[in-house]
């Protein structure tokens, strides 16, 4: 417990002694030794990772590309039954003769390395970035959801080339992060929002109210498109019925928060407006998640 208080609080005292390029360094640095260097059953569904790997390392070439698909996890036994892109991920690692904490290094230098160039990019204050950050379940997630993590971290890439409107690799970094994990998909609409940036006060308050009708009517559209949706992709979870949870209060909260902090007279950048309609979506998401608790994680893409 110690080190990640340590990790939290060095965050501001770094900052005054550093200049920016030096301190997101050592920012990102130390966020990697952490993940780097945990025990390799410190996080949830690592035990089933471990497992999956040590079945994947022992697949021929041939067997991989036999098993992986695109649109639909690949053709191995439950609970490996992963998506292709991140099978792929672990059969090449395990080429190199290192065991599954490799795995764990390999996906701390992307997240580590794609958090700090997004915050060193957009951050007009990087040590509160880090600091919220590590504060809050993006960086826990990255303890044991490794999938969906590692496909955030590539989106955070595809984001910054969708900022310099660089469409081609933002597409090639969407593909790759599907492949991770099929939830990357739920960043479409903000892929949308930086084509078309357009952003007032009157569509915010909007898009708030809309989200009263859409609680009542989101029993229906669970039922017949989000499981249709998840059955095509092969993510069929049992939901678990209506339930109101204390995440999405939060999400309420601040959003309303930033409707009323907001300088909507202001000229905001592409990043900080899709920034501000990602808490309004991660709404929409989360009230589909009070149906499907894997769903309402996906809140992290937001």
């Amino acid at each position: 417990m110690l080190i990640y208080l340590y990790n939290l609080l060095s965050m501001p005292i770094y900052a005054l002694v550093l200049k920016k390029k030096i301190f997101v360094s050592l920012a990102s640095l130390q966020m990697f030794l952490i993940l780097a260097l945990r025990a390799d059953d410190l996080g949830v569904d690592l035990t089933v990772y471990s497992g999956a790997y040590n079945f994947i390392s022992n697949l021929t070439f041939f067997d991989l590309l036999e098993r992986v698909r695109f649109f639909q996890t690949a053709i191995l036994p439950y609970p490996y039954n992963m998506e292709g892109g991140w099978v792929v991920f672990n059969w090449l690692i395990s080429q190199t003769g290192f065991d599954f904490q490799a795995v764990i290094v390999c996906c701390a230098i992307i997240n580590s390395i794609s958090v700090g160039m997004f915050i060193y990019k957009y951050s007009r204050i990087p040590w509160l970035s880090f600091f919220i950050f590590f504060s809050l379940g993006s960086f826990t997630y990255m303890f044991g959801i490794l999938r969906q993590c590692l496909a955030l971290s590539i989106l955070l890439i595809g984001y910054a080339y969708a900022g310099d409107g660089k469409w081609k690799k933002v597409l090639l970094r969407f593909l790759l992060a599907f492949s991770i994990h099929r939830t990357a998909f739920i960043v479409v609409p903000l892929l949308v929002l930086f084509k078309y940036p357009k952003f007032n006060k009157n569509k915010y308050i909007a898009s708030l109210a809309m989200t009263i009708p859409f609680l009542f009517l989101s029993g229906y559209f669970y039922q017949y498109i989000v499981r249709s949706v998840m059955e095509f992709f092969n993510k069929m979870y049992i939901g678990r019925g209506f339930e109101w949870n204390n995440s999405i209060t939060l999400l309420i909260v601040i959003t309303v928060f930033l409707l009323l902090v907001i300088n909507f007279k202001k000229k905001y950048s592409n990043i900080e407006i899709v920034t501000f309609w990602a808490f309004s979506i991660s709404v929409y998401i989360k009230i589909i998640g009070m149906y499907n608790s894997t769903l309402s994680d996906k809140t992290i893409f937001g």
